[in-house]
């Protein structure tokens, strides 16, 4: 009897534990937006209020808001002509999107219309971006990972 009843609580276990890998398998991932809001700092400068925020591909997703003007955001922005000239791409980094689906290289936003909810690349990387404001003046630009970018993580 009491073998019994120890087989049938093992049984129950292992059919409930199988139960909740199957669902949560299934169930959708719910991720967190991060949104990054950008503003004017004076003349030909403006600031985002997470510089290099730390998001995960599997858990985030990203949006820019504006609290002043409308400004876009570019991933390959020394391909954008300014003068003077933006320094060179640090040695060894491949500018890139991290934006999916489709891989926007620029996104524009304004105060009332902010970007759309990103999701990102499954790539683990630290990507620069440049911020132009409403006259396309590039009023912020990263050289390095000191400065705007996303690092982005598993």
């Amino acid at each position: 009897m009491k073998t019994r009843v120890v087989f049938a609580l093992v049984a129950i276990i292992i059919v409930l534990g199988i139960a909740y890998g199957v669902v949560r398998h299934f169930l959708p991932t719910i991720k967190t937006t991060q949104p990054i809001t950008i503003r004017s700092t004076g003349s030909n400068s403006c600031k985002a209020d997470k510089p290099r925020p730390d998001l995960s591909y599997e858990n985030d997703k990203v949006q820019w808001k504006s609290e002043d003007n409308k400004y876009t955001v570019t991933f390959k922005y020394n391909d954008v002509v300014v003068s003077p000239p933006l320094p060179p791409w640090p040695p060894g980094y491949s500018p890139e999107s991290p934006l999916a689906p489709g891989g926007d290289e620029t996104v524009t936003f304004d105060k009332t219309n902010p970007s759309r909810e990103y999701e990102l690349k499954h790539k683990t990387k630290y990507y620069l971006y440049a911020i132009q404001d409403q006259s396309a003046n590039t009023c912020r630009y990263s050289t390095d990972d000191s400065d705007t970018g996303l690092n982005v993580k598993r």
